[in-house]
């Protein structure tokens, strides 16, 4: 009876040994699990950085205009800022004329062959979209206003505006007078080759002094209206 007893308790006490063991054995590999999924939360943030950047990154990157851009507005500029920029216009306008002899005489007596216009243009965008400046040059002697003054006027445009609300703008410098809507209108937007002779001989096409705009395009009547302050002289 006393080594049957005895065989129990050495067979009760292996059992024990071996549970006790296989917790051993089952929390060590609890914790070989828990260290190696915190190396693998840890070495995240290092594999994004080093890797793929993040998606806000990729936003911001892709918002950044590029360097130079062709657009149908001109050569663009523009800075890391992704406001400033600068773009760069030039068009050139032919004129070819013929005069005949009279209203019944349709025979060509003389030809006339001229660059009409040959303009560069700068406009720029100076760390505020709200902030502008505008620059245009004329290279031809034909739109110099050479008659009328004996001095070539190279300088065409030379102002800075600022758009103060979404309906309010003003602008200090040379620039074209309000008052006349074939002038207002450029020359490369005309539905003919030029403006009318009366144009010509009225206007004082472009003065220097304060312009102001004001614009209501959502009124059930949308219109605007514009005025100068100018010195006079044209």
């Amino acid at each position: 009876m006393t080594t049957t007893v005895t065989r129990l308790l050495r067979a009760l006490a292996n059992v024990s040994r071996a549970n006790v063991s296989r917790a051993h054995v089952s929390r060590a590999n609890l914790i070989a699990l828990a260290c190696v999924a915190g190396l693998g939360a840890a070495s995240r943030p290092a594999l994004a950085q080093a890797g793929t950047p993040p998606v806000g990154a990729r936003r911001a990157a892709d918002s950044v205009p590029p360097p130079v851009a062709f657009t149908d507005r001109g050569i663009v500029f523009s800075a890391p800022d992704g406001i400033t920029s600068l773009t760069l216009r030039f068009r050139v306008q032919q004129w070819a004329v013929a005069t005949t002899g009279s209203d019944g005489d349709l025979r060509v007596e003389r030809t006339q062959f001229a660059v009409r216009r040959a303009r560069l243009r700068f406009e720029s965008i100076l760390l505020d979209p709200r902030l502008k400046v505008n620059v245009q040059l004329s290279f031809t002697r034909g739109d110099q206003d050479f008659e009328n003054s004996n001095f070539p006027n190279v300088l065409r445009d030379a102002n800075v505006s600022f758009q103060a609300t979404p309906r309010w703008s003003v602008t200090m410098g040379q620039g074209k007078l309000p008052g006349n809507r074939q002038r207002v209108i450029s020359s490369g937007d005309l539905q003919f080759p030029d403006r009318s002779i009366v144009n010509g001989a009225f206007t004082l096409d472009r003065d220097v002094g304060f312009f102001g705009e004001y614009r209501r395009l959502d009124a059930p009547l949308p219109f605007v209206l514009k005025g100068a302050v100018t010195g006079g002289e044209g």
